[in-house]
């Protein structure tokens, strides 16, 4: 998994297109996202914009030992190869190198060997999430509806299915601007006291958990950071692995598309989720991962012999530091950087509505919850 650092091409880097903007220091390029702007455009409107992941993409295409996709940022403003990494590597772990923009994204080369798992990999979670099956919403509140808006809000939360899920059926979504997406209770104030309460335009009764007041838009690109659980839904190849970065941005750019029966909303396409997963959470969430090599074990966990190959490739790639304080401190790399597409389409809040949490995988022989950490920390 080495790649360059000398080799910069600015097509690869437009808003938009690859996601982030470059920036040149010292001969490398730093994969970024736009600064805030200077000042608002000029307008009289506060518009609420509500989207729906309709997929994700964690650059599964290509062959393990080839170059990742050019997915993410440079989280720790270091190119790793030529330059040294921002942080102490596992001891005999190979350097994991950035590519040629500086992008911190080792965990792709994780998810393209757990890929090896199920054929079908990021599909199958896409054709739920077309389904109405699970979902992820961000609500774009305080937005002026134009170009540049130097402060808006952003919140993220979970859906169990679209809006007729609670009734036992699993309604299909018509993509076309109307549907409305359930929100998780855990992912709102009050929890499942509040199941049943429509959250469209009240967020008085729906406060979100997971928030940022202090995102921005700038020439349409959203840049929001907020560290929340990105869940890629039970009935997925993954199970019910939860992803929690910190230091995590979300950024996408804002294009107009038509609702049904008129008018126009927002989607967002080529959007960029990156930030830091800690390895002790990372191993602990992969319990949750279905086994389909093992006869032995349902699960990833303990000396199962895939859990523990994806232990030693977890510690041998983690690059970067789960608090960004202490980059280039000589700190340990206790966490693997990551950087996936993701695209959405204009929706609606619905209810809250939760479902049974998804299995516990591995337990303890105590029955605690399964975790673990790398072998030098």
């Amino acid at each position: 998994m080495h790649q360059a650092c000398a080799i910069y091409d600015p097509g690869l880097l437009l808003p938009g297109d690859e996601g982030p903007v470059a920036r040149s220091d010292a001969g490398c390029a730093h994969a970024s996202y736009p600064d805030r702007p200077a000042q608002d455009d000029q307008s009289s409107l506060t518009v609420e914009v509500v989207l729906a992941i309709q997929s994700i993409d964690l650059g599964l295409g290509s062959d393990a030992g080839t170059e990742l996709a050019p997915y993410g940022f440079d989280l720790d403003r270091v190119c790793t190869c030529p330059g040294p990494p921002s942080c102490i590597q596992e001891q005999g772990a190979p350097q994991t190198c950035d590519d040629d923009a500086g992008r911190d994204h080792a965990g792709l080369e994780l998810f393209r060997e757990l890929n090896a798992l199920a054929p079908s990999s990021t599909e199958q979670t896409n054709q739920g999430l077309r389904a109405g099956q699970y979902g992820l919403l961000f609500d774009i509140q305080n937005y002026n509806d134009t170009a540049n808006d130097k402060q808006v809000s952003v919140a993220v939360y979970a859906s169990n299915g679209s809006s007729g899920v609670e009734d036992g059926g699993m309604p299909q979504p018509s993509h076309d601007g109307t549907d409305h997406w359930t929100l998780d209770p855990t992912y709102v104030v009050g929890g499942s006291r509040l199941a049943g309460s429509s959250c469209e335009r009240n967020q008085g009764a729906c406060k979100p958990i997971f928030f940022d007041d202090n995102a921005y838009i700038k020439d349409h690109v959203l840049v929001a950071r907020i560290e929340f659980p990105f869940s890629f839904g039970t009935r997925t190849f993954l199970g019910g692995v939860v992803m929690s970065l910190k230091g995590s941005v979300v950024v996408g750019k804002l294009e107009r598309v038509p609702l049904a029966g008129g008018g126009q909303s927002y989607g967002i396409t080529n959007g960029t989720i990156a930030g830091r997963w800690p390895t002790r959470q990372l191993l602990s969430t992969l319990a949750a991962v279905p086994d389909y090599l093992s006869n032995a074990r349902p699960f990833l966990c303990g000396d199962d012999f895939s859990y523990m190959y994806f232990k030693y490739r977890a510690c041998q790639v983690a690059d970067i530091t789960s608090n960004p304080t202490l980059d280039n401190t000589n700190a340990p790399c206790d966490a693997v950087s990551m950087g996936f597409r993701f695209s959405a389409e204009p929706a609606h809040l619905g209810e809250v509505y939760g479902v049974p949490p998804p299995p516990a995988g591995c337990m303890t022989d105590g029955g605690l919850p399964f975790s673990d950490t790398c072998f030098g920390q």
